[in-house]
């Protein structure tokens, strides 16, 4: 009976021990979570990239907040097009499927919580069209020339500055894309993000059919 007493004590220690950093890790994981309006600005950038677009609050929420374990893929495209483009082109080139395997650790699968101006985002959805994912990336068309040193001819090095700044559009580009291991993604759409406020219909770069992982 003398031993018990002590036992009780600190198995009741521990179980509330257990208890505060349950707690703490419920506070902590609220507190990562995107607020509810950030969602409703990340709803409609998306529908207007693609109005077809269906969107569940909890696939939103998730693709936001995906859980620790979630599985990570990386897809290789290829995407090519014209040089230049027309200013008042709504699509540009086209984007093919090359092959698919496993993204490098640490990976991080989380949807973009905003869609900047500018730059290219690729949403996914699956084969009924509703939203299961997108995620925001440089502008793979554009490459950036080196920025010599100074050649004492202010217009030169003006120019160089500028193309160095700007980058300089090309006709191809391969570029990697890593999205959560979701058997459900069936298609990824790629857009143009206007830099406009005033531009309303985004530039399509293409839409690929994605394998079944």
């Amino acid at each position: 009976m003398t031993l018990r007493a002590p036992m009780l004590r600190t198995q009741t220690m521990a179980l509330a021990w257990a208890i505060d950093l349950a707690c703490v890790g419920i506070a902590q994981a609220q507190g990562m979570a995107t607020p509810v309006a950030a969602t409703g600005e990340i709803r409609r950038q998306l529908e207007t990239l693609l109005p077809a677009l269906r969107i569940d609050d909890g696939d939103l929420q998730r693709a936001l907040d995906p859980p620790a374990w979630t599985a990570c893929r990386r897809l290789t495209l290829e995407w090519r097009g014209p040089n230049p483009r027309t200013a008042d082109a709504t699509s540009d080139g086209t984007v093919s499927f090359i092959t698919a395997g496993r993204c490098r650790e640490p990976y991080d699968v989380r949807a973009s919580a905003r869609i900047a101006p500018g730059g290219l985002v690729a949403v996914a959805t699956d084969a009924e069209g509703a939203l299961r994912w997108w995620r925001q990336f440089p502008d793979i068309r554009r490459v950036t020339p080196a920025l010599f040193p100074a050649t004492g001819d202010e217009r030169a090095d003006r120019e160089n500055r500028r193309l160095h700044a700007e980058g300089v559009r090309a006709g191809y580009a391969l570029f990697d894309l890593e999205l959560p291991g979701d058997r459900k993604i069936a298609r990824l759409w790629v857009f143009e993000v206007p830099g406009d406020a005033s531009v309303r219909s985004p530039v399509q770069l293409g839409r690929v059919d994605v394998p079944a992982p």
